[in-house]
C-alpha cells in the first residue's frame, strides 16, 4: 500500500520538497516549533527522506536512525505534540494533492508510532 503513496507523488525530489515543506511548517508551528529549536533541517529532511524510500519501497536498505530511537534524545513528546504533527502532515498532503486514500495510508503509517514514540507520565 505504501508505494502507492509513493507512486503519487512520483519522484524522490518531490518527495523531499514535500517533506521540506512539513519540516518547515514543524519549525514554525508555536506549539511543536521547539522541537526543531538547534536542529539542522535539511540533515532532518534528508534523513526523512530516506526514511520514506525506504518504506516506500524505492530503496532496499535503510541504515539510518529508527524514529523510535530519533526522538530519544528529544524532550518528552506529548500526544498533543504528536497530534500536531498528524494535524500538519495531513495539511500538507492536502496541499500536495494526494489522494484521501494516500493520505489516510500515510497518516496510518505515522500514526502506528505513537505508542512507542509519546511519553506517557
Amino acid at each position: 500500500m505504501m508505494k502507492s503513496v509513493f507512486a503519487e507523488i512520483g519522484s524522490k525530489e518531490r518527495l523531499r520538497a514535500l517533506l521540506a515543506g512539513l519540516y518547515h511548517k514543524m519549525q514554525a508551528d508555536p506549539m511543536i516549533g521547539f522541537f526543531f529549536m538547534h536542529q539542522d533541517l535539511d540533515k532532518l529532511i534528508d534523513a526523512q527522506c530516506h526514511f520514506y524510500l525506504f518504506i516506500f519501497g524505492q530503496i532496499t536498505t535503510f541504515d539510518g536512525t529508527p524514529p523510535i530511537h530519533a526522538h530519544k534524545k528529544l524532550p518528552p513528546l506529548l500526544e498533543g505534540h504528536f497530534n500536531r504533527r498528524l494535524v500538519l502532515l495531513q495539511e500538507t498532503l492536502r496541499e500536495w494533492g494526494l489522494s484521501h486514500a494516500n493520505q489516510a495510508i500515510w497518516v496510518a503509517f505515522e500514526s502506528s508510532f505513537r505508542d512507542a514514540i509519546v511519553h506517557h507520565a
